[in-house]
């Protein structure tokens, strides 16, 4: 089994992100070196923190630490069961996606005015440096736009997918510079899909089958990949 530290390491190096830009006052650039080579002990409390520098899940991250050495339970019952993940991220990008399938229930904890959703927007960029926080004002702010042009009897649809296209940058140029994929960028392509060009959906729906190899048995995960290999004929051009 992979020791934890080096799993770590390996995960924020995929990510291209320093030590100093995963510390901060719970867990100094010191501490993190050391528990990356093994030679510090880390609080449960604490490990999930670090995790949630990189937008990675504890049962991901427990996942991938015992997938070489542990034998898989292989039943097709267990694919019907709800799958529960703890990151940060979950609730609130769960909770994104369902209201674009129309799940009134959790899309009733949305925002309902344009105001509110400024409101969010700025809350989430207030949050701090978390990438998710990042990005998820990204959502809202696609989710704004939508909005007001349905809202609006002279919305122009050129011109919103515009602003789609522009906001959605930010997204395609994360999602490009991960080596392999979790959770999170599964939900976040999901998500934003529709906001990119047809080509670059197309394109990052190829690298998304090839950067989630490692997690391709994950619950949950083979039901995206099958979602996405769709996107992959449905967006060819």
């Amino acid at each position: 089994m992979q020791e934890p530290g080096c799993l770590y390491r390996q995960l924020r190096k995929e990510r291209h992100l320093t030590l100093q830009q995963v510390a901060d006052s719970e867990n100094s650039v010191s501490f993190i070196s050391k528990f990356e080579k093994g030679g510090s002990q880390i609080s449960f409390n604490r490990m999930i923190h670090l995790l949630g520098k990189i937008n990675f899940s504890v049962e991901e991250f427990l996942y991938l630490q015992g997938r070489d050495t542990i034998q898989p339970i292989k039943s097709t019952f267990m694919s019907h069961h709800p799958i529960y993940l703890t990151a940060p991220f979950m609730t609130p990008m769960v909770t994104l996606l369902n209201s674009l399938t129309g799940d009134s229930e959790t899309s009733a904890t949305l925002p309902r005015s344009i105001e509110q959703y400024d409101a969010k927007i700025h809350q989430l960029e207030d949050a701090g440096n978390l990438n998710w926080q990042h990005y998820l004002a990204i959502l809202y702010q696609i989710q704004q736009v939508l909005i007001q042009n349905d809202a609006s009897p002279a919305g122009d649809p050129k011109t919103a997918f515009a602003k789609l296209r522009q906001l959605s940058r930010p997204i395609v140029t994360y999602l490009y510079n991960i080596d392999n994929w979790s959770t999170f960028e599964i939900l976040l392509f999901s998500i934003s899909h529709f906001a990119m060009p047809l080509q670059t959906v197309h394109r990052l729906s190829k690298i998304a089958i090839k950067r989630t190899t490692s997690t391709e048995t994950f619950p949950m995960m083979p039901q995206e990949r099958f979602t996405i290999c769709r996107y992959i004929n449905v967006y060819k051009l």
